[in-house]
């Protein structure tokens, strides 16, 4: 009785030392994230550290439901690796930013039952040392 505990014990320790071991693995380096309490859409939005900066501005300073929307992201001393909008107070899934030129990206946004809406653009950028940073700016919408 006692040899079937033990081997429940060890077989479940060796499933979570496994896990850890996975996740840690997929893990590039260390990643700092950051909130900018900017609003995006009343000005541009510029997050500074030390090492970069990112400057990110709503072309027509407002987001309308279910059409293109024009965003700049300007990045300096860092490389934009990714960038996505999601809903804060309801689940909209994971809408990504298409680049179109340098520097400028476009994303769509769906109508939903919500008729105020709260959505974080999130960025993911590389520093020249390859440490990996995450920021988000929030912006509203009224159905």
């Amino acid at each position: 009785m006692l040899n079937k505990y033990t081997k429940m014990i060890v077989s479940g320790a060796t499933l979570v030392a496994l896990s850890i071991f996975a996740i840690l693995a997929t893990r590039s380096g260390p990643v700092s994230t950051h909130s900018n309490i900017c609003v995006l859409g009343r000005s541009p939005c510029v997050i500074k550290t030390p090492d970069y900066q990112v400057s990110i501005t709503l072309q027509d300073q407002q987001v309308v439901l279910e059409e293109e929307t024009f965003v700049d992201i300007q990045v300096k001393n860092a490389q934009l690796t990714e960038a996505w909008i999601e809903g804060v107070n309801m689940y909209m899934g994971k809408i990504p930013l298409m680049q179109e030129q340098d520097s400028t990206h476009v994303f769509f946004l769906g109508s939903c039952s919500e008729p105020d809406m709260h959505w974080r653009l999130n960025i993911t950028l590389e520093d020249n040392t390859g440490s990996a940073h995450s920021h988000y700016v929030d912006f509203y919408t009224q159905r």
